[in-house]
């Protein structure tokens, strides 16, 4: 498959799922879902369709897998407070009833 950038402003809904998994993730994005995975501390990035860059992903995670699941969690933690449904209807109820004061 061919490396498209007209996904580049596209942000797959998936990425909520793998960053509240809480497990390290592999990603060969660019764009706007790659900067939320970079904003997350959570993932090694690596060149799409990229085999080499692949494997030597996993094995970054497997030597250094306590630190990884460490950087999974902050992950986690980051998707719940910047992506949880409930915490973005909380923020947008707090702005509106600052600007009506």
């Amino acid at each position: 498959m061919e490396n498209i950038n007209i996904f580049e402003g596209a942000i797959p809904s998936k990425i909520f799922e793998y960053l509240g998994s809480g497990v390290p993730i592999i990603y060969g994005l660019n764009g706007a879902g790659a900067d939320i995975l970079k904003k997350s501390g959570n993932g090694v990035k690596i060149r799409p369709e990229n085999d080499e860059d692949l494997i030597e992903a996993i094995n970054t995670i497997k030597n250094e897998y306590n630190l990884y699941i460490k950087k999974a969690k902050k992950g986690r933690d980051f998707a719940i407070k910047h992506y949880l449904r409930e915490e973005i209807m909380n923020g947008c109820v707090k702005f509106i009833e600052n600007s009506i004061k």
